[in-house]
């Protein structure tokens, strides 16, 4: 640009040189006439060519923008976002996915590892949001948003699921610009994707530091919904997006509103813009508004099928509309200066005044064409005139130095303006200007820092003179890298991450290496000297199959990429184990090298063998063996499996929320109540029996019926949690030998109801509590009304028959808690818990009353009479049963069939 522009102003000037003689005075005027028209013509065809080349400008600065968002989030995805430790949170919460306590508990862990790099890299402006998905397309992880998350995406974001559908990478405008990821772990199974998001806002934002300009979005109406647009905008297809059109509320954006608004409003009344809108491509529109002009550049977003969701808006008010209007104007004024000039050259030849009056006009033209050109590029330029020791900046070199001035006409030998204009801060500038005007005989390249509105930024450029005839012009051309430097700095710290934690090396068509990362050089133990010019051999295993290394050879040749694992050997003997991916590399459409990118799955192969061998271990025991962790089921042995009716751990884990809900209720058995857990039950088992044989039972699903087990645990403790083994010995003979012998031991065999032994220790039980707790019972005696008379009218067999009879009635009056047993010959005794004497006379009546009318085989009725009393302060077995004896003698006395209290 710089030098066509020198190349412009060197033809103008030596085209208007007017000699001193007569003879050329004809001739100069002719050629003043066809370079008016030249430059006239010339000067329509580069404005209009510049309104396209704005156009395509800000096309290709908004590409490039969209790219390094890619490329950043590539960057991004293979050192932080796609490394082993996060594929491993993935594929555990996939494992878990219908488990949401323990999902919760994976969600934290992969927050607080991403954490600290999201909010420094969110901070910088690098990303504006991560957002991690499970294989069914649920939200996972929103970085910028925890607590949000289990809402399904399938409706309503294609990428997701055209991700988790193919297994490749998307990139589209979806509510932002999107990267997103699929999550693919060793076994090429899909365990989630993740996705990299900018904003429309933030997208706004670096445009517009960009190109210096204001940035506004419109969408078609189906987009965002009504929610997210201003119904008032450009055609019934196209709306305003809230989000960027409700700015800051201040004088300046306010007024840049409305000029906005003002404008698109003209622009919907035009039929031709509203065909511009519908064809999906990129196009601008120039304006005016009240006394300014403006140039519009409208780009086209699309969505990942190549639908027009909108477009992305570029609005600035541009000086090339004066430029424009000034062509007309320019012949006019080149017509005059022609005949000016030759009356000036006649005047000259009469008072030889006509070198000043050149010189002048050679300044103006210059200085004219030259602010036309550059005021519309990018570049700041100053012009040092050393004849008449003046400066001339552009708008750009005026705004990082902080000069209102256009032209600086004040002597600069000592430099006085320099330093009362350039100094806040800015000596380092001040220094290489002063060393580019004191050589100016030398064109020379420079960099350096300034200090624009209290912010340091970096300038670069070139100082270049410009002799023709007497005058010296010295162009000093330069420009703003700061952000160039910071998107420098980015990458290079990118890729000392990358070089320290990612296994990188490259090799020429031969395989020979010639770049090897430092995480490579740590993990081979070979040096970067003893790496550079080797083969991958270097590190070969000799339990590699060769096939392995002919299929990858294969594969990358002909341009595929090709991934595996490998075992490779340090150079201390060391075995590691690497996850490869080796693609080729392109030069010119051809293959130069490859570039293999590996991470470490040593420990995770370690851990597998370990597990293996567990398992085999596990599977070979004669018991039922499971091993539990955070409540959950972690390892189990085939014997466990095959009782529990599952082929796997997740099975089980799916189907069963605790190994507690697989214990049946019964007597002398461990009983969860249906809300303990795994966890709950396991202390349970510590604390309530450490002391005595702990026994559950279960059902066995294979066989079809219930067994009883002995169980076991033992702890194994790690950093961060306790892991429990439960072994199960099956005792189901000698539990049932148990049960029976026991109940032999406590009932009555003939009335099958409990024993005088087992009532006299309950009553006991239940005195001490009473003393204890104050938890009140009473006890009832009754015998069978003249029974002697039964046995020896109809025999002992149908006394023994009258007797289990009213053993029946008494056991279906009671309850559950009460406490049957037989205390000799035809007496019996009742402990009803938890009630006073009047309640337990009740049940003595109750009981009374149903003997009487109940029908008795062959003796048809019976009666009874019952002694009632209560636990009283002080009182033990003897006492108390002595005084419900003292009772029921009184109601045989009062003569039979009744109840009396004591």
């Amino acid at each position: 640009m710089l030098e066509l522009n020198n190349l412009l102003l060197r033809f103008i000037i030596k085209n208007m040189k007017i000699t001193y003689n007569l003879i050329y005075v004809i001739l100069s005027i002719i050629l003043m006439y066809f370079t008016t028209k030249y430059i006239a013509t010339e000067h329509s065809e580069i404005i209009f060519l510049t309104e396209d080349t704005l156009h395509s400008n800000r096309t290709e600065t908004l590409s490039l923008t969209f790219g390094e968002y890619h490329k950043k989030a590539d960057i991004l995805f293979q050192t932080l976002v796609g490394n082993e430790k996060v594929i491993n949170i993935m594929t555990n919460a996939f494992v878990n996915i219908n488990n949401h306590e323990e999902l919760q508990n994976i969600r934290n862990e992969l927050f607080n590892y991403i954490n600290p790099y999201f909010e420094n890299l969110k901070t910088q402006g690098f990303i504006e949001r991560i957002n991690f998905h499970l294989p069914n397309a649920t939200s996972f992880l929103r970085m910028h948003k925890k607590d949000s998350y289990g809402d399904d995406l399938s409706k309503f974001r294609k990428t997701v699921i055209e991700v988790q559908k193919n297994k490749k990478i998307i990139r589209a405008i979806e509510t932002g610009l999107r990267s997103v990821y699929p999550i693919i772990n060793q076994n090429n199974q899909l365990v989630g994707s993740v996705e990299i998001c900018v904003s429309f806002k933030q997208i706004r934002e670096n445009v517009e530091k960009s190109l210096d300009g204001h940035v506004y979005f419109i969408f078609r109406d189906k987009v965002f919904g009504s929610a997210k647009v201003e119904n008032a905008f450009l055609s019934k297809n196209f709306y305003h997006f809230k989000d960027e059109i409700n700015i800051i509320n201040n004088n300046e954006h306010l007024t840049i509103k409305n000029c906005f608004l003002n404008i698109t409003d003209q622009l919907s009344k035009d039929n031709i813009f509203q065909d511009d809108l519908e064809q999906n491509q990129s196009f601008y529109k120039l304006m005016h508004y009240l006394d300014d002009k403006y140039f519009l550049s409208f780009f086209p977003l699309k969505d990942l099928e190549k639908n027009n969701l909108g477009y992305m808006v570029f609005f600035k008010q541009e000086d090339v509309f004066n430029i424009r209007e000034s062509i007309y104007y320019e012949r006019i004024t080149f017509a005059i200066s022609l005949i000016f000039i030759s009356m000036l050259i006649i005047l000259f030849l009469i008072n030889k005044l006509n070198i000043a009056v050149k010189q002048e006009n050679k300044l103006k033209i210059k200085n004219s064409t030259f602010e036309k050109l550059e005021e519309i590029s990018n570049l700041a330029i100053i012009i040092y005139n050393l004849n008449t020791k003046t400066v001339s900046m552009n708008s750009q070199a005026r705004e990082i130095f902080g000069i209102t001035e256009k032209v600086i006409d004040e002597p600069i030998n000592d430099f006085k303006w320099i330093i009362k204009k350039f100094a806040r801060g800015n000596f380092r500038a001040l220094k290489e200007f002063v060393s580019i005007i004191n050589n100016s005989q030398e064109s020379r390249k420079f960099n350096c820092l300034v200090n624009k509105n209290n912010e340091q930024i970096t300038i670069e450029g070139k100082s270049k003179l410009d002799i023709d005839g007497d005058e010296k012009i010295l162009y000093i051309i330069f420009s703003d890298i700061t952000k160039e430097k910071q998107y420098q700095l980015e990458i290079e710290n990118l890729l000392k991450v990358i070089d320290n934690n990612v296994i990188v090396s490259k090799t020429d068509l031969n395989g020979l290496i010639n770049f090897a990362s430092h995480k490579f050089v740590t993990i081979s133990g070979f040096s970067k000297h003893e790496l550079i010019g080797s083969k991958h051999n270097i590190v070969r295993s000799k339990d590699t199959d060769i096939s392995f290394y002919e299929n990858l050879w294969q594969t990358i040749f002909h341009g595929r990429e090709f991934q595996g694992v490998v075992k490779n050997i340090a150079k201390d003997g060391t075995e590691f184990w690497l996850k490869k991916s080796v693609s080729p590399d392109y030069k010119n459409g051809e293959i130069i090298g490859f570039t293999d990118i590996s991470y470490d799955i040593t420990t995770q192969v370690k851990f597998e063998e370990l597990s293996r061998a567990v398992k085999t271990i596990f599977d070979a025991q004669s018991s039922m063996i499971v091993m539990i962790k955070k409540r959950e089921v972690t390892m189990a042995n085939r014997k466990f499996l095959e009782f529990v009716g599952y082929e796997n751990v997740i099975e089980f884990n799916k189907n069963v929320s605790s190994i507690a809900k697989l214990f049946i209720n019964g007597n002398d058995l461990l009983s969860p109540s249906e809300d303990l857990d795994t966890k709950d039950c396991i202390h349970k088992l510590i604390a309530d029996n450490h002391d005595r044989d702990v026994i559950v039972k279960m059902r066995n699903n294979f066989k079809n019926i219930d067994e009883v087990f002995n169980i076991d645990v033992s702890f194994i403790h790690d950093n961060y949690s306790i892991s429990y083994v439960i072994s199960f010995t099956n005792i189901t003979g000698l539990f049932q030998d148990k049960v029976h012998y026991k109940y032999q031991a406590t009932h009555d065999i003939l009335t099958d109801s409990y024993n005088k032994s087992y009532f006299n220790d309950m009553l006991q039980h239940h005195i001490s509590n009473f003393h204890r707790y104050d938890e009140h019972f009473s006890v009832i005696i009754f015998d069978i009304d003249h029974f002697k008379k039964v046995n020896d009218t109809y025999g002992h067999l149908v006394g023994d028959t009258t007797l289990i009879t009213l053993s029946a009635i008494v056991k279906s009056l009671i309850r559950e808690s009460d406490i049957f047993a037989r205390w000799g010959g035809e007496e019996f005794v009742v402990l009803t818990t938890h009630t006073r004497l009047t309640q337990s006379m009740q049940l003595a009546e109750k009981l009374r009353t149903t003997v009487e009318e109940s029908d008795f085989p062959v003796v048809k009725n019976i009666s009874i009479s019952c002694g009632v009393t209560e636990v009283m302060k002080n009182d033990s077995v003897s006492t108390l049963i002595k005084r419900c004896d003292d009772a029921l003698y009184r109601a045989k006395r009062g003569g039979r069939n009744r109840v009396e209290a004591n």
